[in-house]
């Protein structure tokens, strides 16, 4: 996600929401709204066999380095 920083002073009534901050200086920051795109974003976590159990092999490797 990219962002935009600006800082400027107001002095046009064309956003309404800045009219209380007219002719003073103000930072505004600018984030780009995206649509979600449900697809996109989905993870699939499912076991692939053949592969031990990531916990069983995290304590396994762990008292090989404690013994």
């Amino acid at each position: 996600m990219e962002a935009i920083r600006i800082i400027k002073k107001v002095n046009s009534e064309i956003i309404t929401e800045l009219n209380k901050f007219m002719g003073k200086n103000v930072e505004i920051i600018i984030f780009p709204l995206e649509e979600k795109n449900k697809q996109k974003g989905k993870r699939v976590f499912k076991k692939i066999e053949g592969l031990p159990d990531g916990l069983e092999f995290q304590h396994k490797m762990r008292n090989e380095w404690c013994s």
